[in-house]
């Protein structure tokens, strides 16, 4: 007998090649029961790169109305917590886990996702958002693979790299906005506070740093308001045996101070 060739498996595939003749979505045949089959991300005008969302998969708007991601209610709730935390249009592209619409809008199979992960990756990889924003457990399960263990409560907040491409964005991970929709509403202070995370990366440290103490404890507090022009105020104090320190996103304050005044 001859040896058996492990076959080679492709990450990364040009995102033209989705069709009835590839292998893999001969496997899924979600194409033959959508309307717009194979669809491909959205990236707006100019986008600046520093966001790429990815949700769970189209749905009856996208599919059959708009032809592109995250318009229907789930999506236009979606951009109410992006003006609502500061965030531009054009900061913004939208993908999913898998490209075509799952029959009755049900949540894609692991099959399914592994199916459309190469393309989810090409986009990375391709257009290197400075940030992945993982919209569900779908969305997880398609990025980060095998690592998405556990519930999302568990990987929330948590630092993550991307395996199988050499592009490694930043990962935030937090609840799908269908998941409000469907009566969580106990998601959304958490979909909000996941967010405002790149805000965090803004704050600015006392110049004589952290007192020394045998006990130091940290309190961190986002300042929304739906009608703001200006993005979340990050506030962080620090409180230890004799002194309490405070840490904040300067900008961000003397902004909000003009808004007021």
């Amino acid at each position: 007998m001859g040896k058996k060739v492990k076959k080679e498996i492709k990450v990364i595939e040009n995102p033209t090649e989705a069709s009835e003749s590839r292998e893999d979505c001969i496997k899924c045949l979600l194409f033959q029961t959508c309307q717009t089959p194979f669809m491909k991300a959205y990236f707006p005008k100019g986008w600046t790169g520093k966001y790429l969302f990815v949700g769970e998969g189209p749905g009856k708007h996208e599919d059959e109305i708009s032809y592109r991601p995250f318009t229907g209610d789930a999506g236009q709730l979606l951009v109410r917590y992006l003006r609502q935390t500061g965030f531009n249009k054009n900061q913004c592209a939208f993908s999913n886990a898998v490209r075509c619409r799952p029959i009755n809008n049900a949540t894609p199979t692991t099959a399914q996702i592994k199916a459309c992960r190469p393309f989810i990756l090409w986009e990375i990889e391709h257009y290197k958002p400075e940030y992945v924003v993982l919209l569900g457990k779908s969305a997880a399960k398609s990025v980060l693979g095998k690592i998405a263990k556990g519930s999302l409560g568990l990987l929330r907040g948590r630092d993550f790299t991307i395996e199988g491409i050499k592009h490694k964005p930043k990962v935030i991970v937090t609840y799908h906005p269908a998941a409000v929709l469907r009566g969580g509403g106990q998601y959304e202070p958490a979909i909000l506070e996941d967010l405002a995370r790149p805000g965090q990366a803004n704050l600015q440290l006392p110049k004589d740093g952290f007192p020394k103490a045998s006990r130091v404890g940290f309190d961190t507090e986002y300042y929304f308001r739906p009608s703001s022009p200006v993005k979340p105020v990050v506030l962080t104090t620090a409180i230890s045996d004799s002194k309490t320190v405070k840490v904040y996103d300067k900008e961000e304050l003397i902004k909000l101070k003009r808004y007021f005044e």
